[in-house]
């Protein structure tokens, strides 16, 4: 349900014919192209990033907007479906059935709406829930993508310990990176310093990276591969002796046997 406005406004009136060239002066036009915000469906857990994203886009293209109520309107666009879109569209309808008024008075009524709608509920609790889990664990993700994330729990959960820092830290960490780091003969970082934890595992992420480019480029004898070779064994041809006369018995020894059978 929408929550009623706490303090209406009348539109903001149109730009006059001539307008007052100082103020556009005052805010030059600039080349740069940032990329628009995506569009928005109302998950609470993205719902910062969201408004990260049309905060950075506004301090970029700051000429584009002439007000807060154009601002507004801007990230309205952004909300095309689900919780978002039927919130948006709450406020269209509130502001057809109060014609000549708007919504929100400015800027800051819109963000603190938002909060309300689209930040998470309980995020220390939850940044402290997910990083008791192994949810925030890198497993196959890429080492800087585990690092973000789990600088945003810590600071959500407001967690400063060190070595509870340091603990989870290398609890969620790949198990064959923890293993490496942790079993160094020397300079190993201390275990109340998560700082040298995370550089030093970018340190061995990259080593175990540059090793593998070099063990790739090794030739196929070098990596404990060796070619079969084919040995070709010569033919050898075996003669039968020839029979001799002297290996047959004499004519009347033969003659003797004849008659016996």
């Amino acid at each position: 349900r929408l929550a009623p406005p706490a303090e209406s406004v009348p539109a903001s009136p149109s730009l006059p014919a001539t307008p007052d060239l100082s103020s556009l002066l005052a805010t030059p036009r600039t080349s740069l192209k940032p990329n628009l915000p995506p569009t928005y469906l109302g998950d609470r857990s993205t719902g910062r990033a969201f408004l990260h994203s049309c905060n950075a886009y506004y301090r970029l293209r700051t000429c584009d907007f002439r007000d807060d109520q154009t601002r507004i309107r801007w990230v309205l666009t952004f909300l095309t479906g689900d919780r978002a879109g039927r919130w948006a569209n709450r406020i269209y309808n509130w502001e057809t059935d109060h014609p000549n008024s708007t919504y929100f008075r400015d800027w800051e009524a819109f963000v603190t709406a938002f909060k309300t709608e689209f930040f998470p509920l309980f995020p220390e609790q939850e940044a402290m829930n997910k990083l008791e889990s192994d949810e925030y664990w890198q497993q196959s993700r890429f080492l800087d993508l585990y690092i973000d994330e789990f600088q945003d729990l810590a600071r959500e959960a407001h967690l400063t310990d060190q070595r509870q820092l340091v603990l989870k830290f290398r609890r969620g960490l790949k198990p064959s990176l923890q293993d490496s780091i942790a079993t160094m003969a020397s300079g190993r970082p201390a275990d109340d310093n998560l700082d040298a934890w995370i550089r030093q595992a970018r340190l061995v992420e990259q080593n175990a990276k540059s090793n593998a480019a070099f063990r790739a480029n090794l030739p196929s004898s070098r990596s404990g591969h060796f070619p079969k070779r084919h040995v070709s064994m010569p033919l050898v041809t075996v003669t039968p002796p020839a029979a001799s006369a002297s290996s047959f018995p004499p004519a009347s020894e033969r003659h003797a046997l004849a008659a016996l059978l």
